[in-house]
């Protein structure tokens, strides 16, 4: 069956499933567990989402998240990449972590947002891994109880539903959740319509008429023609097309001329040699400085922020 496209939008509220490679496990230990949301909250630094809920198992990540003017896929890439790069370096392992393609539910906020939040927080439970889902260490449903603290966890839009004042909302999510830790799986929650949408059918007539609409984004590639990307990127960047394509040892330019070639590399489907082409300069030029950007930009978050400010007027209709 074909894939279906990621349906993406400012707002967009998901449940999201990412399993390891052929089932295996994706956390050796702590050390792994903690640096994979030490990358999350990286990820939501960079990105600017809201997340409501995660659960880290053995062999596979829940999260439940809501976008902002970034898409999903892009976060997805970041993330899944980074990790994956990290877990193999540390375990000597090659090849990829994870299964594929990740599963992203778009979910109706108003209808799923307490159930699936339950859902998650309970998943350990199901599994076996503790009697009481406040044992487990590795979920937000802690930080719900105050247990811990985690900033990153939109815990008040959650609360709020169940009451004004903390303290006894608190208490009416943990038995919330507690007369939830009897139920099973929930098949519920992945037999979904069109492989994409959980909720009911106003809600995913909406969904769909979002997916009919034109975009200048798919799966997180800018979509516009590389005339557009090269003058949009110099001008954010204060330099000149044309300098681009000189022979200069300006850091300014150097740099300027690779961060444009790194965001035609990994956000779009022209090709290199296309962007050598336009700046008339030797395709190799842009392969080194598509390079360089790839390596820095992982250690160095100002980089990352100021592409992602350039890339996302870009993925915006």
């Amino acid at each position: 069956m074909a894939r279906k496209p990621r349906v993406q939008f400012p707002g967009a509220f998901y449940h999201v499933l990412a399993r390891g490679n052929r089932r295996e496990a994706i956390f050796l230990d702590d050390k792994d567990r903690k640096e994979h949301l030490r990358r999350l909250r990286e990820a939501q630094r960079r990105f600017e989402f809201t997340l409501y809920a995660y659960v880290l198992m053995p062999n596979h990540v829940h999260l439940l998240l809501e976008t902002g003017l970034v898409t999903l896929s892009r976060i997805m890439q970041w993330l899944g990449t980074t990790y994956t790069q990290y877990f193999n370096r540390r375990h000597s392992k090659i090849g990829h972590l994870f299964q594929g393609r990740y599963k992203a539910i778009l979910c109706d906020r108003e209808g799923y947002l307490l159930s699936l939040v339950r859902y998650l927080h309970v998943n350990p439970v199901r599994a076996g891994l503790v009697k009481d889902p406040a044992e487990y260490a590795w979920s937000s449903h802690r930080t719900y109880l105050g247990l811990d603290h985690d900033p990153m966890i939109a815990r008040s839009l959650v609360l709020e539903r169940f009451g004004r004042e903390v303290t006894k909302a608190v208490g009416a999510y943990q038995e919330y959740v507690t007369q939830g830790m009897s139920q099973g799986h929930e098949p519920r929650y992945y037999q979904v319509v069109d492989q994409l949408f959980l909720g009911d059918e106003p809600f995913v007539s909406r969904m769909k008429k979002q997916v009919a609409q034109p975009s200048t984004v798919q799966g997180g590639r800018i979509m516009r023609s590389l005339d557009e990307i090269v003058q949009h990127v110099a001008q954010g960047l204060n330099a000149d097309v044309k300098a681009l394509g000189k022979s200069s040892k300006v850091r300014q330019l150097v740099e300027a001329r690779d961060i444009l070639s790194y965001i035609v590399r990994e956000y779009t489907d022209h090709k290199g040699a296309s962007l050598a082409g336009i700046l008339h300069i030797d395709p190799s030029i842009v392969t080194r400085g598509a390079e360089r950007i790839a390596k820095r930009v992982q250690k160095k978050r100002a980089l990352g922020q100021l592409i992602e400010r350039l890339v996302v007027p870009l993925t915006s209709k």
